[in-house]
């Protein structure tokens, strides 16, 4: 919540196949629609975060960048980087609120027609 970077959580319940068949279309359909994205697999592939980014910008962010995790070239630079400037950076390549929606529309529809 208030997160600078948009992302949709799959979470392995029950049925892994259908994550994986829901994370595999939507996939597809970002690549097809030329939207960047990150994947950032956790707890032993329980989670599985899918950050939407923008092509507004020229800087495509990791999942490591897109959660939080930051490196700097130097001391001096991480020094003089605000928690404000770092959210605008991050904010400046996350996908738009319409877009968001879409994908987050897509997800919903794929996830329902592989429940059917």
């Amino acid at each position: 919540m208030d997160y600078p970077v948009k992302a949709i959580l799959f979470e392995f319940t029950y049925n892994i196949k259908m994550m994986v068949e829901v994370m595999s279309e939507t996939c597809s359909y970002l690549q097809e629609k030329n939207i960047p994205y990150s994947i950032l697999i956790s707890d032993c592939g329980k989670k599985t975060f899918l950050f939407l980014q923008t092509l507004a910008t020229t800087c495509n962010l990791s999942a490591w960048e897109c959660s939080g995790y930051f490196l700097f070239r130097s001391r001096s630079e991480f020094d003089q980087v605000t928690e404000d400037a770092m959210r605008k950076h991050l904010s400046a390549v996350s996908l738009d609120d319409e877009g968001f929606q879409t994908v987050k529309q897509l997800c919903f529809s794929i996830a329902s027609k592989l429940a059917d």
